[in-house]
């Protein structure tokens, strides 16, 4: 199942490890916090969920993926 990159924001403290670290210009820190600008860019190389110190970043399988994104706008 293919995965998407994502970004929880309760966890988040802006610190721009996942930016430094992404290739694939998947990241931007916005209002404090990283966002995925690009996540179609993600090639799921994890180099951005391992250098996370939060554990914000993670992949989700698509549908999840989906459900968060839902979640989020609402809120």
């Amino acid at each position: 199942m293919r995965q998407k990159v994502w970004v929880d924001q309760t966890k988040c403290i802006g610190c721009g490890k996942c930016v430094a670290v992404c290739t694939n210009n998947v990241f931007k820190i916005v209002n404090k916090k990283s966002i995925a600008i690009n996540p179609e860019n993600c090639v799921t190389c994890r180099a951005c969920t391992t250098n996370c110190p939060t554990g914000a970043v993670s992949l989700a399988p698509r549908d999840v993926y989906a459900a968060y994104a839902r979640f989020y706008k609402k809120n």
